[in-house]
């Protein structure tokens, strides 16, 4: 009877340690994914939170940012705010100008949901945008960064990203 537990014990211990290696493993793997979603939210929400100053009057920051629209196919939905593309024929993104100390603010007022990161690409692309038309019409800017966003529900019961201001 003794020659048999020796080695059934042996089995059960062997068979324990595998299991606490898959388990340990499930759970590091779990912890990786954790803190890299966790940076790609932190990069994201730091590209979302730097907004542009342009240093112009309100009439032509606006020409300026409507000349960059219209090359980055944004759509402006009322004066001083625009749509932005932020998929295949999406307009999930929007971004809105307002008055800043020097000139005028432009913000992203929402950026949608990605996996629970916010999708950054949007602004970024027209922020480059707009700093490019701005560079070519003899204007200045510079980036601000005082806005911080938060996830909320959007209209459409849609996940998304706004200033935390806004929530």
């Amino acid at each position: 009877m003794s020659d048999i537990v020796i080695p059934l014990a042996l089995l059960a211990v062997i068979g324990g340690l595998l299991y606490l290696r898959r388990i340990g493993r499930r759970k590091a793997h779990q912890f990786a994914a954790h803190k890299s979603a966790e940076r790609r939210t932190d990069r994201s929400l730091d590209w979302l939170g730097t907004a542009l100053i342009l240093n112009a009057p309100a009439e032509r920051a606006a020409e300026i940012v409507g000349i960059a629209g219209k090359k980055q196919m944004a759509r402006q939905t009322a004066p001083g705010r625009w749509d932005l593309v932020s998929g295949l024929d999406s307009y999930a993104a929007s971004v809105a100008l307002s008055e800043a100390p020097g000139g005028m603010r432009l913000t992203p007022t929402v950026a949608p949901d990605a996996e629970g990161v916010p999708q950054g690409a949007p602004w970024l692309s027209f922020r480059a945008a707009v700093a490019k038309a701005a560079a070519k019409a003899g204007i200045e800017t510079r980036d601000d960064e005082e806005v911080r966003f938060q996830p909320a529900v959007g209209s459409d019961g849609a996940r998304v990203w706004v200033p935390a201001d806004r929530v």
